[in-house]
């Protein structure tokens, strides 16, 4: 390990969140994904299903959801489950 890089590992956790799809969508079929990049509140990002390799790697990572809300529950349970907090809007 590098030193002076701090290491941490979550403790068990009982963070749920929908279970993502675990089969290829139809050609044209909407999905959505969690975004850990956004500050913007809005936590996921739309796609279309096309079957290219971008589609199959986040179906094999486990964050290809049906729904907006599933894909922003996935998203809120990595950052709790990572020791993170969500993002709250004061205005």
């Amino acid at each position: 390990m590098n030193k002076g890089i701090e290491f941490r590992q979550p403790p068990a956790s009982s963070v749920l969140w929908p279970v993502p799809e675990s089969k290829p969508l139809q050609d044209g079929q909407t999905y959505y994904y969690p975004d850990l990049n956004c500050c913007d509140g809005t936590g996921c990002i739309k796609s279309t299903w096309r079957g290219d390799i971008v589609d199959f790697r986040r179906l094999r990572a486990g964050i290809v959801h049906l729904d907006e809300w599933s894909a922003k529950a996935h998203r809120d349970a990595i950052i709790i489950a990572r020791g993170g907090a969500l993002y709250e809007r004061t205005i």
